[in-house]
């Protein structure tokens, strides 16, 4: 008669094979966090640039039967103040010059960053200058 061996069968996985699989999700969640965090951080700010960008097109449309410095004011533009929505803190309108826009954009309680959009008038058209805090940060 022949002796039959026994077979050990291995059932589930070692501690080591568990040990290097949470060390590399590891690894990617410490690459992918930075990552998602400016994707949403552009998300939020961009709805400020979409807000300025519907006041710059307003003042567009104001200037070409007024001259630039009376178009600064929401009534002047027909629209109005957009200011309380999402994660816009503060739309200023009129800035130092005439038609400027300020937003002030909070991406969360600690951080806010500033778009500046500055009108120069040359021969009856306008160019739009950006400066703000957004630029530094690659977010405008």
């Amino acid at each position: 008669m022949k002796k039959l061996k026994k077979q050990k069968n291995q059932k589930g996985f070692t501690l080591i094979e568990l040990m290097i699989v949470i060390a590399i999700i590891g690894i990617l969640v410490a690459f992918a966090l930075p990552q998602y965090r400016e994707y949403i951080e552009r998300t939020e700010f961009s709805e400020g640039v979409r807000l300025a960008n519907k006041i710059k097109l307003g003042i567009g449309i104001c200037a070409q039967t007024n001259p630039l410095a009376s178009c600064d004011s929401f009534a002047d533009i027909d629209m109005a103040d957009p200011s309380t929505t999402g994660a816009l803190t503060a739309l200023i309108f009129t800035g130092v010059l005439p038609g400027e826009i300020q937003s002030t954009i909070a991406l969360s309680p600690a951080v806010s960053h500033t778009y500046i959009l500055t009108p120069n008038e040359i021969n009856g058209a306008i160019t739009w200058g950006v400066t703000g805090s957004c630029v530094a940060a690659n977010l405008c």
